[in-house]
């Protein structure tokens, strides 16, 4: 009896972490848009204060998911007893990687377009910061997805 109660909080604190990480990812998509806008009014001199702040939560929010996949926000270490185990090191390990790759090709792809186009490159920054973070996120959650089904 015990072990299925453990086994169903151990589920539920899972999912939570999945549905919390694709939430924030799809809400990511938002942000790039009104931070690309932000970046693009202040490179222009039309920007105000809140052209200035939302470039920078961009810039903050680009943390928001690989902390919750890595267990470093306080829902993670509160739980860490559910939620950590060799699996869940592993689908960390390959989603972290997706997002490197993902975080080293855009740069890379910035640091070109710059050398011709500075402005767009530094419009494109929200985008891959974000775009990398999100990565991460989506992946991991597929991944538990996955499990999911595996289980079923």
């Amino acid at each position: 009896m015990a072990e299925q109660s453990e086994m169903t909080r151990r589920d539920r604190a899972q999912r939570s972490r999945a549905r919390q990480l694709t939430g924030l990812s799809v809400g990511m998509v938002g942000m790039v848009m009104v931070a690309t806008l932000g970046v693009w009014r202040l490179m222009h001199g039309t920007g105000d204060r809140y052209d200035l702040m939302f470039p920078a939560i961009a810039a903050l929010m680009a943390w928001m998911v690989p902390a919750v996949v890595m267990g470093w926000d306080g829902g993670s270490r509160r739980e860490r007893k559910w939620l950590e185990d060799e699996l869940t090191r592993e689908w960390r390990g390959r989603a972290m990687a997706l997002g490197f790759l993902v975080l080293l090709a855009g740069m890379s792809g910035l640091y070109l377009v710059g050398l011709w186009r500075p402005d767009l490159a530094m419009v494109g920054f929200p985008a891959v910061l974000m775009g990398s973070g999100m990565i991460v996120g989506l992946r991991f959650a597929w991944l538990d997805h996955q499990a999911e089904g595996d289980d079923a």
